[in-house]
């Protein structure tokens, strides 16, 4: 599976004008990392002013695509994809369909996993995700790029215009570890 994944392996990288000023791209825009200081950064109608959120600079209209984040130890993380048209401005609630994202928890020893408000049982943390989009068949699937095992898929749905890889690393609370979320390199 592994192999056939990484044949729709796209070169991702962030886009700074979408990231929300507590977070910091690394200047090959291939990280992040949340920080308490929010950034002096210029606002405009493409930047998250309360979600902790940034967007890939590519979207996707069509076709199979591949890419894997590195989560390190971070005990809070959200990952997948979202419509470009999502609202970025204020504390809103996402509308139905705006995001499938796969987002990790830990409590205390205990690991969670949720995708689209589903449960998803695992039995240990992930380090790393690896995202499949099938956009003409309105397919997403999660997968632990460590070992190359499935996570998990949510119901199929009609995608509709752009959808841009999303990432976040979620606030720095007392429990969440510090550390970045790293978009892995295209593997040839």
């Amino acid at each position: 599976m592994k192999d056939m994944l990484l044949k729709f392996h796209r070169d991702i990288s962030l886009d700074p004008e979408t990231a929300n000023p507590h977070l910091i791209l690394s200047d090959d825009l291939k990280s992040i990392k949340y920080d308490p200081i929010p950034q002096d950064v210029p606002d405009n109608p493409k930047r998250f002013d309360v979600v902790v959120r940034v967007l890939a600079a590519q979207s996707f209209t069509s076709g199979k695509h591949y890419w894997e984040v590195e989560l390190g130890n971070k005990t809070e993380w959200e990952v997948g994809i979202c419509k470009e048209s999502i609202r970025r401005k204020g504390n809103v609630r996402n509308l139905p369909g705006d995001k499938q994202t796969l987002v990790g928890l830990t409590f205390g020893n205990t690991f969670h996993l949720w995708c689209s408000n589903h449960d998803v049982p695992v039995s240990q943390p992930i380090h790393k995700v690896g995202i499949f989009l099938d956009y003409e068949r309105g397919h997403i699937a999660f997968y632990n790029a460590a070992d190359g095992t499935f996570i998990y898929s949510p119901q199929n749905d009609d995608f509709q215009g752009s959808l841009c890889p999303c990432f976040s690393p979620c606030f720095q609370k007392l429990k969440n570890t510090t550390g970045s979320l790293s978009i892995c390199p295209r593997k040839n």
